[in-house]
């Protein structure tokens, strides 16, 4: 397995199976994607910052985020739910970017989401031990 970091959000897994690439935006990668191939796109949230006049595939989902041209035959991913590609399974989660984890006004939704973000570290951090890959204490 490979792992390849791209910048902010944008990391690519490389496995016998197929390819990942996480959040390759074109405001991070370029229009083109500069070479970057994958056989699954998973896409978390609309580009922040997308390129002008960048052609090509848009995302679905928001019809407004770029696809870099050298992942134009990617499946894309965007939203929760369960999915097989090439043999991998994904599931996607439902997750609070835009919104605050912990909220004062709203003590049982915060409590909930601490809960989210702490069993998502366990995991990430069981899944890395697995690969024999140590676990950064901070991001």
């Amino acid at each position: 397995m490979e792992l390849t970091y791209y910048g902010r959000t944008c990391v690519r897994i490389r496995s016998r199976e197929a390819t990942i690439a996480y959040d390759p935006y074109t405001s991070i990668v370029g229009p083109t994607g500069r070479g970057m191939s994958a056989d699954i796109v998973t896409l978390s949230h609309p580009d922040d910052a997308p390129l002008s006049r960048v052609k090509g595939r848009l995302a679905p989902r928001d019809n407004r985020t770029p696809i870099a041209t050298s992942l134009d035959s990617a499946v894309i991913l965007e939203g929760p739910g369960e999915y097989e590609v090439k043999s991998v399974l994904i599931t996607g989660i439902r997750s609070y970017r835009d919104a605050k984890v912990v909220d004062t006004a709203a003590p049982e939704r915060s409590a909930g989401r601490l809960r989210l973000v702490a069993a998502a570290a366990a995991s990430l951090s069981a899944s890395l031990r697995l690969l024999g890959i140590s676990a950064p204490e901070e991001m």
